[in-house]
């Protein structure tokens, strides 16, 4: 999967801070907000008025819709494998090869708990692939206190229907006996490094962690591919 240009990122976070004045309810020319829910933490303030009250933005870009499967269960990932199969991972924790047709669950995963926003969650290829054959993909553990930790195998040999040498490289800390928030985006950087992002858990107990660098929540952990750490937490930017 393709890291998103620094660039786009900027622009988007310009486009979705930038609002006019005259869009906020209550001024002239006032346009109707994508958000109307009343805020879950009221004590919480935007920075200026309006902020949190987009307008809502229509293009006249045309798109072609194509179904590429059906019959998956709560598709979370989609990692393109080199010609024109993609790995896909399903929620409640299956992997599969999709080609012309939708191909079975490949064997050898761990045990996944798959209640409310958990379960197998993203996948990638490593950057070197084609000859090393490995992946790594996240998911929910079915144990007490359920993270989201990241793990690498070796996909797929000559039968594309078994994983080998699966092994767990980073385990969020601390942890939480929830099952909401879990983050769990990974991406490799021009560095070679490894990017996993964290959720905060939701609750409001576990949200203070976001904010302290010796914590694994809310944050963008870079480990090396063997899962050594690199360099300190990053704070995630929301």
């Amino acid at each position: 999967m393709q890291p998103v240009p620094a660039a786009f990122l900027l622009a988007a976070a310009l486009a979705a801070v930038q609002v006019p004045t005259s869009a906020a309810p209550g001024r002239p020319g006032a346009c109707p907000a994508l958000e109307t829910c009343a805020p879950n933490a009221p004590e919480q303030k935007p920075g200026f008025e309006g902020q949190t009250c987009a307008c809502e933005v229509k293009s006249n870009v045309a798109f072609d819709a194509i179904v590429l499967a059906k019959g998956l269960a709560n598709p979370w990932a989609v990692e393109p494998l080199p010609g024109s199969d993609v790995l896909v991972t399903e929620k409640p924790g299956r992997l599969r090869i999709v080609s012309a047709k939708v191909g079975p669950p490949i064997a050898g995963l761990p045990k996944v708990d798959g209640r409310s926003q958990g379960g197998l969650l993203d996948v990638v290829l490593s950057p070197r692939f084609e000859s090393d054959r490995t992946i790594y993909f996240s998911f929910s553990e079915p144990r007490e206190t359920a993270m989201a930790p990241a793990s690498r195998a070796r996909c797929c040999p000559a039968d594309r229907q078994s994983l080998e040498q699966v092994q767990i490289i980073f385990r969020v800390q601390p942890t939480y006996d929830g099952t909401m928030h879990y983050g769990s985006r990974l991406a490799f950087g021009p560095d070679g490094k490894l990017y996993v992002t964290t959720g905060e858990r939701s609750v409001t107990a576990m949200r203070k962690y976001a904010q302290q660098l010796d914590s694994h929540l809310g944050k963008v952990a870079r480990i090396e591919p063997d899962g050594k750490h690199q360099g300190r937490y990053r704070q995630r930017v929301h």
